[in-house]
């Protein structure tokens, strides 16, 4: 999913639900609400994406970002 917001800057989706995955992968993926802010860190620096937010329920796993 991909939208353009007025300022020209684009941003992206990208995740996994129970919709689309079983309950063993999305387990893995999950992030502890203590290890999100690390994770995102090192989500920034791997990819230099500044502006991002990860979304971790037991149900879905979402990257936002711009």
């Amino acid at each position: 999913m991909e939208n353009t917001i007025s300022n020209g800057q684009d941003i992206f989706c990208v995740g996994i639900s129970h919709k689309t995955t079983d309950m063993a992968i999305r387990e893995k993926i999950h992030i502890r609400p203590a290890a999100l802010p690390e994770a995102l860190e090192r989500f920034r620096q791997a990819t230099q994406i500044k502006e991002a937010v990860i979304l971790s329920t037991c149900n879905r796993f979402e990257i936002y970002a711009a």
